[in-house]
């Protein structure tokens, strides 16, 4: 853990809970791609970069999520370096109060200000409006996160985020988290035209051939669906619904996790629903989803 492996000329990762991508210019500037959960992380990164006589020229967040951009404050306080992001991200990445807000629909609880969650604040910048070195590409992958991109480097390396789970977090969490189920669909199929010599995820070993990948989850998706839809047979209220989903997948509830699944949850029943295939009613003063009536 924390090794930090050479893939190609100037393109290295450190494998971490969070693979951290590395590409190094020709000066011996090092750009980052995310910079994990914390500063206990982004020490790590450092004691890298200084073993290596590397200089931290800027950090690239591939999206907004707190295991993502933790280690921004401490690396960019110590060393003046810009983060860049795609669009509304950067906000996200100000303002980090904003992720909680937005997965509980309201001022979040306690539990949910957790650093897993909301990260350190720190400043960025739109990565559409500078000039990345020759041979950078930003590819959108929307759909895991509202902003999210994929990073290749000049030696065509694909730093993938959290595109793709491996069959083990597919199997081990059931509903992994998805915020626009649509586009994350579309962006699996985008993902299938991507090339690269190797991809890299954020979460797992790096790949030559990710469509066996892109298949699982795809296929992932389809059973989540199909089985809300299934559930909804007869009118099914959403905790109800809930517990239906965790029986199904053998998982025990938490808070955290009625946080984090629910947000997901809802996500499908909004695609569910502005597809046509389900449908709100109101019983008893109580917010029921079922099949649409044809």
């Amino acid at each position: 853990m924390f090794e930090c492996i050479q893939v190609a000329k100037n393109t290295y990762y450190i494998a971490s809970p969070v693979n951290i991508g590395i590409y190094i210019e020709d000066t011996n500037k090092a750009w980052i791609i995310d910079s994990g959960l914390d500063a206990r992380i982004a020490k790590k990164i450092e004691k890298i970069l200084l073993e290596n006589n590397w200089e931290l020229k800027a950090i690239i967040n591939t999206h907004s999520h707190a295991d993502h951009i933790g280690g921004n404050k401490y690396l960019q306080d110590k060393y003046q370096c810009p983060v860049y992001a795609n669009g509304l991200d950067c906000l996200f990445i100000e303002h980090t109060f904003l992720s909680p807000m937005a997965l509980w629909g309201a001022y979040p609880p306690h539990c949910l200000l957790a650093k897993s969650i909301m990260a350190e604040e720190s400043k960025a910048t739109d990565i559409n409006t500078i000039t990345l070195p020759q041979g950078f590409e930003v590819i959108p992958l929307y759909g895991h996160g509202l902003f999210m991109v994929a990073i290749k480097t000049p030696d065509n390396i694909l730093f993938i985020a959290d595109e793709l789970c491996s069959q083990y977090v597919l199997d081990k969490y059931g509903v992994p988290f998805n915020y626009h189920i649509e586009d994350y669909v579309k962006s699996l199929e985008k993902a299938k035209t991507l090339c690269a010599d190797l991809f890299i995820p954020a979460h797992g070993q790096p790949t030559k051939d990710i469509l066996p990948l892109i298949d699982a989850n795809i296929l992932a998706v389809q059973h989540i669906k199909d089985f809300i839809y299934t559930c909804c047979e007869t009118p099914v209220y959403f905790d109800k619904l809930m517990q239906m989903i965790f029986n199904h997948f053998g998982h025990e509830l938490n808070f955290v996790q009625y946080a984090v699944v629910g947000c997901a949850v809802r996500s499908y029943l909004t695609w569910l629903y502005d597809s046509g295939e389900i449908e709100p009613i109101s019983i008893e003063n109580m917010l029921y989803w079922q099949q649409k009536q044809k």
